[in-house]
Parts: structure tokens; sequence; C-alpha cells
């Protein structure tokens, strides 16, 4: 597999970004070296004005302070920003939310020593808060690799703008190309389980994410998964406060009198509105473009199954008014939102959660015989997962945690696993990696997941590894005894 499944360049050099706060600038400068090693990437010299323009700027630059710089070649223009310790090309578009941009760029330090990819994102408003919140997660959370941690924050005085920069992922879990990759369920459900652990970091500090979708999680093809975006991380409260998420990726039950304190946004999110969130992306943004690919590469249609929306309803002059937003809800409740926050002109209802699923297992039967047994499994249960973690009352998700939904997570792709014994067995049916051995995981029901991944969130042992354990034990002695029975009877004849 290569980073061409995110269609970016690949990059032998893994992300090592510097963090300015941490390591010192190297007293030995070689700014020929960095310059000739920017004009080998850019495929041109940079001509000395540029370079002397590099030189000038870094030299009234503070430890916090990044500065723009565009070197124009053959009418097209090439940005750069520089800091006191590092010198960034930006080179592609990364993303765009709602309140930051993000992208791809590559990395030198000035010494000439160290080089990398990074993502640069800006944003209007300072991401110190965030960092500062980050500082409440454990010490070994601080450190983990299943969270995008900030690497430098900077402000650029001259645009009024405000820069983070994170180590370099090969994208988000909303723009893969499984094209490129040879077992995607397999892939993706370990990359799921990264992310929880990620997602626990927080819930254990007392941190709610309250923006979870596929484009904050990213996705590497040969390292973690990860959990990014901090800008709406929050401390959990239990009285009501101003609440804030994605629309299709909110917990009806977080607003107590519904559409109305939707509507003003009022309520409280706790960790179960973050798994509710989960169940979201893994049914919008994992199993719909799974359906979509696997569709395309049998030949057949999946435009039925694209969407989880039933119907939407926009006003081009005026807003809802109340009484027609209550009775949009009592019609459908629970499935409404009001997304347009501003002029509430634009209103969507989603289909229940049964419908959903119904709808997922019937797109993965169509194609279900052309497949891998194992993928089609784990696609089903990523399904059962997902029907789960939706409950728009909030109930299934009661004593359910991220680090149970990451075990059982951990246990779909072990028991994936088993069913490929050669590595990089194609996803498709074959007489070498069809068969899958029958395992508890995927002969559960929806409420046999619900009740699982309670048991997996309680700390206690699941039934099927408790199986295994006491099943390789039990064969061990039994090895044990027969070595000894051996021996014995060696040493009487």
């Amino acid at each position: 597999m290569s980073t061409e499944a995110f269609g970016l360049i690949s990059d032998a050099s893994r992300c090592l970004q510097v963090n300015h706060e941490k390591q010192a600038p190297s007293p030995e400068i070689s700014e020929e070296k960095v310059f000739d090693h920017f004009s080998k990437v850019l495929g041109f010299p940079l001509v000395e004005s540029s370079r002397r323009e590099f030189v000038e700027r870094r030299s009234r630059l503070d430890s916090e302070m990044i500065e723009t710089i565009s070197v124009e070649n053959e009418n097209k223009i090439y940005g750069f920003f520089v800091t006191k310790d590092t010198v960034y090309y930006v080179n592609k578009h990364a993303g765009k939310g709602s309140q930051s941009e993000a992208f791809f760029a590559f990395a030198i330090s000035w010494d000439g020593h160290q080089t990398s990819r990074a993502v640069l994102k800006f944003s209007r408003t300072a991401f110190e808060g965030q960092a500062e919140l980050l500082k409440q997660l454990t010490p070994k959370s601080r450190t983990s690799d299943k969270i995008d941690h900030f690497r430098g924050i900077y402000v650029d005085v001259v645009n009024k703008m405000h820069v983070a920069v994170f180590d370099a992922s090969d994208g988000d879990l909303r723009r893969v190309d499984y094209s490129k990759i040879a077992l995607p369920v397999f892939w993706v459900i370990k990359q799921l389980a990264d992310m929880m652990k990620g997602v626990g970091s927080f819930h254990r500090a007392g941190l709610v994410l309250r923006d979870i979708k596929g484009p904050n999680f990213l996705v590497n093809v040969e390292g973690p998964g990860k959990v990014t975006d901090f800008g709406l991380v929050r401390e959990k409260v239990e009285r009501i406060h101003s609440t804030c998420v994605t629309p299709f990726y909110g917990a009806p039950f977080i607003w107590p009198e519904g559409i109305m304190d939707q509507k003003a946004r009022r309520g409280t999110q706790d960790e179960r509105a973050d798994l509710f969130s989960v169940g979201k992306t893994i049914y919008r943004d994992v199993l719909r473009p799974l359906i979509k690919f696997f569709g395309v590469q049998t030949k057949i249609d999946m435009t039925l199954y694209n969407s989880d929306l039933l119907k939407s309803r926009i006003l081009k002059a005026a807003a809802f008014s109340d009484d027609a937003l209550l009775a949009f809800e009592e019609k459908y409740p629970k499935h409404v939102f009001v997304v347009d926050w501003e002029t509430h002109q634009s209103l969507y209802i989603c289909k229940t959660r049964d419908k959903v699923y119904d709808l997922s297992l019937e797109a993965i039967n169509k194609f279900g015989d052309k497949i891998n047994t194992s993928q089609k499994r784990g696609m089903e249960t990523l399904a059962k997962l997902s029907w789960v973690l939706v409950d728009p009352d909030g109930e299934d998700q009661r004593g359910i945690t991220a680090k149970g939904v990451k075990r059982f997570l951990l246990e779909v792709a072990q028991a994936m696993g088993e069913g490929h014994p050669v590595r990089g067995a194609l996803p498709f049916a074959s007489s070498s990696a069809s068969s899958l051995p029958q395992s508890s995981v995927f002969e559960l029901t929806r409420e046999g997941v619900r009740d699982k991944l309670r048991t997996l969130s309680s700390g206690a042992t699941s039934t099927s590894t408790s199986t295994s354990t006491s099943t390789s034990t039990s064969t061990s002695r039994k090895r044990k005894m027969e070595q000894e029975n051996l021996g014995n009877g060696k040493r009487q004849r």
C-alpha cells in the first residue's frame, strides 16, 4: 500500500516537525544548504533576491512569529512560510472547516539537518486555548500517537492569522481511495480502533470533543489513525450550556426540550454525544464510501444507498416559524435538524437508525457474494455498531465507553485477520481468501453488540477472549501432561 490512496506524494521521511518550544536553533546555520534543498524540491533555483528576503524576514522574527513569502517563477506563485527555526513550502490543500483551513507543507529546519512533511492550519482565532485544554490529558496521552498534537503555534502579524503546525498524516477518513488498499475493511477497522483510543484519552480527562466526523479523524496507510481538530473541545459539565455540533453528526438527546433547544443551541453534551457522532461517522464516512467503492468494483448501482437523509426543506426568503419546527418534530421525533443556524432557513429530516441499518445490509448483500467473506462480515458488524451508537434517545450508549468501542473493533479486526492467512490478499472472493472461521463477534445481533460493548467497557473480559484464553491454557496444560507422560515412559523403559 502507498500514500497514493490519498492522492499524496509518498515521502520516506516521517512526521518529525520541530517543536520550537522544545528545540533551540542550531548555532550552525547552513542557509545555502536550505536554499539548495528547496531549489531541488521546486525544480528551479531560488534567485539571489529571494534568498536575501528569506534571510531578512527570519532575522526579525521571534520564536512565536511566522511570515509569508511568495516566490514567482514562470508566472506561477509558490507560497512559503518562515519561522525562526523552520521554512515551510506549502504544496497541497488539505481541507477547510468552519473555523480553519489546512495545507500540506514540506519543512526544512534552518540548520539544514531536518526535513519533514507537516500540516499548517490557519485560523482567525488563536490556538492557545486548545493547547491549554490538551494539557489536561494524562502525561501518557500527551505523547500518544493517536492524537494529532500541536508541534508549534505561531502568529502571522501581517495577515492577522494564527498558524498551528502538526505532523502530516496521509489524509482523513472521508477522503480515502479504497482501490489503493488491499483489504479496505480490515484496514479501516484498525484505523477506527486507533481513533477510539484517542477519543478515550479525552473522555478520561473529562473532556468532550463535540465535533467528531470523518474529516476530524486522520488516517495513515502504514501508521496509526488519529483524532484531530480541538476547536470545540470543552470540559464536561452537567448543567445546560451552549451546544455546538456539525449538522447530521449531532445527537438529538443533547437538547432536552427538543427542536426549540436545538434552535437556541442550548443543552448538555457528554461522552455519549461523542459516541453518537462516532456512530454517524461510521455510517456516513466509512460504510457509505465502502458501499460506493464495492458497488463500482462489482458494477452494481448503489445510488439508492448514498444518503441517510429522508428529505430536506429549504425556505429561500424566510426562516421556519416555531410552529412549523414543532410540527416537523412531532411528525419526525428526534430526526429533524435545523442546519442554517443563523437564519433557520434549512431543515433536514434523517432516516431512522433502523431504516439506515436495513438499507446498509441490503446494499452489502447486493455485492456480498462477490467480495471476500471477511470483508463482508466486517461491514455487517460495522453496521451493527453504528446502529447501537446512534440511538437518538441516548439509552443504548449508556454503559459504553470509547475504550469499549476500541476493544470491540480490535476483536472484529482479529476475527477478520483469521480469514487472511496470506498478507496482501485481495478483498474479492477467491479460493484462497474467501473462507472465514466462525467467530462469535460476527454472529452477534445488534442487541448482542450493544451488550458486548458494555461488557468490554466495564473492564470485564469478553466471552470470546475468555474462551480463547481458556482454550489456550487448556491446550498448554494438555501438551505439558503429554510431555511429562512421554518423559516418564522413556524413563520406565
